[in-house]
């Protein structure tokens, strides 16, 4: 209504935004539905954390997707996306 355009990230809304569809109250968390990230976000699979068989692979989120299709493990892991899977 200033006549000022601002732009904000998807992440900085993210993190910040408190409706209903990305907060739930209950949990006192945020809820992301990443279908709707760009497919070249930074994505890390970090598999076996802290041990000796650690594995971390960096890559897109649309070219691990695809590699996750056809490998799948057992190990337990995380996949972290955005500036906290740096650059792949």
């Amino acid at each position: 209504a200033d006549g000022h355009q601002y732009a904000f990230s998807f992440f900085w809304l993210r993190d910040n935004a408190k409706d209903e569809s990305s907060f739930d109250i209950r949990s006192n968390q945020r809820e992301l539905f990443t279908a709707g990230l760009p497919h070249d976000t930074p994505a890390m699979l970090a598999e076996n954390v802290s041990r000796p068989e650690q594995n971390l692979l960096r890559d897109s989120m649309q070219v691990l997707a695809e590699r996750l299709e056809n490998d799948v493990s057992s190990a337990p892991g995380l996949i972290l996306y955005g500036s906290l899977a740096g650059a792949p």
